[in-house]
Formats: C-alpha cells, sequence, structure tokens
C-alpha cells in the first residue's frame, strides 16, 4: 500500500483543536461521525449559525429559532431576534 495513503496525518480540523491523528483513508469518517470540531449549519433553516459538533447542545439550548408551544393559546412557531430583543 502506497506509504502516503497509511501515513497519520492530522484531522482537518487540526487548526481548530482537534486531536486526532490517523490514516487518510480514515479521515473522511472521523469528521462526518465523530469529529467534535467539524461543523455544522444549525438544524434551524432560519438560524444559519454554523458551529462545531462539540458546541451543539449549547447552542440549541440558546438559539432564537427553537420552536416554541405557548402554554397559554398552544401557538407553536419560533422565536426570532426581533421577538427577544
Amino acid at each position: 500500500m502506497n506509504t502516503l495513503v497509511t501515513a497519520e496525518t492530522p484531522c482537518e480540523n487540526y487548526f481548530m483543536g482537534c486531536p486526532w491523528y490517523g490514516e487518510r483513508h480514515q479521515m473522511n469518517d472521523h469528521v462526518l461521525k465523530e469529529c467534535e470540531y467539524a461543523c455544522f449549519e444549525c438544524v434551524n433553516k432560519t438560524c444559519k449559525r454554523v458551529f462545531a459538533r462539540k458546541d451543539i447542545l449549547e447552542h440549541m439550548a440558546e438559539c432564537s429559532y427553537n420552536n416554541i408551544m405557548c402554554k397559554a393559546c398552544g401557538w407553536g412557531g419560533h422565536l426570532c431576534e426581533a421577538d427577544v430583543s
């Protein structure tokens, strides 16, 4: 096997702090499945924020675009920055 393929290399998110080193052919699986520093867009389509996998729970807890349900009237929707300012 080619030594370039099997040589250990740092994660593509090394500059963000990922300590992972592995074989180049393992990089894609690492980034897609487990890298805590891989970046993702918020699942709330209106939000558009991008953050590392390790920060997803913190972001979702404070995202202004989370769906909410009013306990008084039962209305369901989302808050936007204008609603909370």
